[in-house]
């Protein structure tokens, strides 16, 4: 299956252990550190904090999100992908219902080089109690703040 890189930000990073991470892991591979244009926010649930990638704007200005991107390896199968799509609540068949949508995005290779590659971007309003997180490092933001992730 040949499978676009993926640009994870949040719970999906590799060692984070939530969700299918774990599992899917075994089938990719890091190509390293990049960031991408967007805007990061906080959005509060009663188990732990989870990240919202959302698109520059005009309103939100423009800023870095910070992750890893993946290469998927020979062995990632559809159903693995289906296991992304399912924790991210994205629904290939109806993308307006889905809380994320898989989007590409270019990213900049913290070694150099920019690249396409797919990523989970919230499809919908903002939460109240959503927080910016103005550095775009989710990981960063949850230890300034000795917040928990979804998950922990």
């Amino acid at each position: 299956m040949n499978v676009t890189p993926f640009f994870f930000y949040g719970t999906l990073i590799a060692g984070s252990n939530r969700g299918p991470a774990s599992i899917v892991h075994e089938r990719l591979r890091a190509l390293g550190s990049a960031t991408s244009p967007g805007r990061l926010a906080g959005i509060p649930d009663p188990r732990g904090w989870y990240p919202a990638m959302l698109p520059s704007s005009e309103r939100l200005g423009a800023s870095l999100v910070h992750g890893v991107v993946y290469q998927a390896l020979a062995n990632f199968t559809v159903k693995d992908l289906a296991r992304l799509d399912a924790y991210e609540g994205y629904d290939p068949d109806s993308e307006k219902s889905s809380l994320y949508r898989r989007n590409l995005v270019t990213v900049r290779l913290d070694g150099g080089g920019r690249m396409q590659a797919q990523t989970y971007i919230y499809n919908r309003r903002l939460p109240k109690g959503a927080l910016p997180i103005d550095s775009g490092n989710f990981a960063s933001w949850l230890a300034d703040g000795k917040l928990n992730a979804l998950g922990d």
